[in-house]
């Protein structure tokens, strides 16, 4: 997966990020980049990976949690602001218009199935908790080729 890069205004106790997320049962991978002043002290954007192992869980190379398989995998943007807190943007800030220069995305989905092979990524399923606030376009083939698959993703939050 690539993914475009953003710097989403985030207040408080507020995030915004892009990951892509691999999990079996309750145990969870996540890497992306994020803006997170809770966590970082800051609002810069960060790469970052969150471990998930039953309740044990933490950020980046503070545990030794790792996974060896998936029955779920997905990509896109998250955000997350406590009760009573307006939305936080959303990668680019804006809904997606279908081109990549000014959407927030992730693309040349892939996964590796269990003999090791790379397969292309057809369609996902997608999910958006508020759609006047986010949206999400999944586009199987926005450019032609293999590995071409793109979801582009983004909103101005509240």
């Amino acid at each position: 997966m690539t993914a475009s890069l953003w710097n989403p205004l985030v207040k408080d106790k507020q995030h915004s990020a892009c990951r892509l997320k691999i999990q079996k049962g309750h145990n969870i991978v996540q890497v992306g980049w994020r803006v997170d002043p809770t966590l970082y002290g800051d609002t810069q954007t960060r790469l970052y990976i969150h471990f998930q192992a039953g309740s044990q869980q933490c950020f980046n190379t503070l545990c030794p949690i790792l996974l060896y398989f998936a029955s779920n995998v997905e990509w896109g943007g998250v955000v997350y602001t406590p009760p009573g807190v307006p939305e936080p943007l959303m990668g680019s800030s804006y809904l997606p218009l279908g081109k990549t220069g000014y959407d927030a995305y992730c693309r040349g989905l892939t996964i590796i199935n269990d003999k090791g092979e790379t397969i292309d990524v057809d369609r996902v399923i997608t999910h958006v908790d508020n759609p006047n606030l986010y949206q999400i376009m999944d586009v199987p083939h926005l450019k032609p080729g293999k590995y071409q698959h793109f979801v582009l993703y983004g909103g101005p939050g509240e």
